[in-house]
């Protein structure tokens, strides 16, 4: 990685490999600030490790199923299990495969190819909302003077009560 005025950028194909992965250690090439300005400014490496976040952007699905389906590469196959004869003769089971977000989803669990696309639809719909669900963003509060005031009421209670347990000294 190399951190300077124009960002961070990969040195090496592996760079960002190793940036994604917990515990990786890579080392970054930067210029300092400070010397950004000369004109004989030096590279420094720094070892460095760390996560790599990408926002995605929200997928947007057509309404209807038969555009969804046109958007979508559709593959059927011969599913296993249970079934009998009519399971290993037919293509029954759907895999669709939806080329703008990368999600893919199979069903066989039917023995209708229809009902198993059916269902692909279905679950593709619920991977991408749950693909584009942000949660909303926390918004701190301010703790209430009454609560504060439970808390030292608490806190001076507890401490009569320890006071009360300890032996008594010599002076009293």
């Amino acid at each position: 990685m190399r951190a300077c005025a124009r960002g961070v950028e990969p040195i090496g194909d592996d760079a960002l490999e190793y940036t994604r992965a917990p515990g990786a250690v890579k080392t970054w090439r930067r210029i300092s600030d400070c010397e950004l300005r000369l004109s004989d400014a030096r590279w420094h490496s720094t070892p460095n490790s760390g996560w790599l976040y990408f926002e995605a952007e929200m997928i947007k699905l057509p309404e209807s199923d038969e555009e969804l389906l046109r958007e979508c590469e559709v593959e059927t196959f011969r599913s296993s299990g249970p079934g009998g004869q009519h399971v290993n003769k037919t293509q029954s089971a759907v895999r669709l495969r939806h080329p703008r977000s990368g999600v893919v989803v199979t069903s066989q669990q039917e023995r209708s190819q229809h009902r198993n696309k059916a269902i692909c639809l279905q679950k593709l719909r619920g991977k991408i909302e749950r693909l584009n669900y942000r949660p909303a963003r926390r918004v701190p509060t301010r703790v209430p003077r009454s609560a504060k005031n439970r808390t030292l009421e608490e806190k001076a209670r507890r401490s009569r009560i320890k006071r009360l347990r300890s032996k008594p000294s010599g002076d009293e």
